[in-house]
């Protein structure tokens, strides 16, 4: 069964939402209030080696980049209080979209977990999304696995989040997330 979303998987947008929901309450970074108002973001456009660009915003997020991923992780996190967050990307070759979902959903923890088909990105693309959660000594963490295709190799987009995580920080993934496009 297949389901036409605009920007993000489906269940990718829950676990952002319910994770900002959360009736936990987590230490906010100072930019929270001045990072709400859209009008005042200015994003950075990231191209990859990987053939694909993503925005992102570089009071939130960093690059770190190698010849196996692209990593944006989050600038101001607090290690002892908060799970680490972040979007990684890598190039996977290989693989078909089916052999590398069987392989997301055999590492989910604890084996509860969703697969879901779905489009991805600002260009749209088919895609399929693993997402799962696991208990850690810092709360709830959520993750959402997203496999793209991409001529003959894969793109595989790792997103982690956790529950009680500022609304600001879910609002910038979910933006980061929408203006992912693959270049072919």
């Amino acid at each position: 069964m297949k389901r036409t979303l605009k920007y993000v998987p489906f269940l990718l947008l829950v676990l952002l939402t319910f994770s900002a929901c959360s009736g936990q309450t987590a230490k906010e970074p100072p930019q929270e209030e001045a990072a709400n108002s859209s009008a005042d973001i200015t994003l950075n456009t990231f191209a990859s080696s990987f053939g694909y660009t993503m925005d992102y915003d570089p009071h939130l997020f960093y690059v770190l980049t190698d010849e196996s991923s692209d990593n944006f992780e989050l600038i101001d996190r607090q290690t002892e209080q908060s799970p680490t967050v972040y979007v990684m990307v890598q190039r996977v070759g290989g693989y078909t979209v089916s052999e590398y979902t069987d392989l997301l959903a055999g590492k989910a923890l604890d084996g509860v977990y969703s697969v879901t088909e779905s489009t991805f990105g600002a260009n749209e693309r088919d895609a399929v999304t693993v997402t799962y959660a696991s208990e850690t000594d810092l709360g709830l963490v959520y993750y959402a696995e997203t496999i793209v295709k991409v001529g003959s190799d894969l793109l595989y987009i790792e997103v982690v989040t956790y529950d009680g995580m500022s609304a600001n920080i879910n609002t910038a993934i979910e933006k980061m997330l929408s203006t992912f496009a693959v270049k072919e």
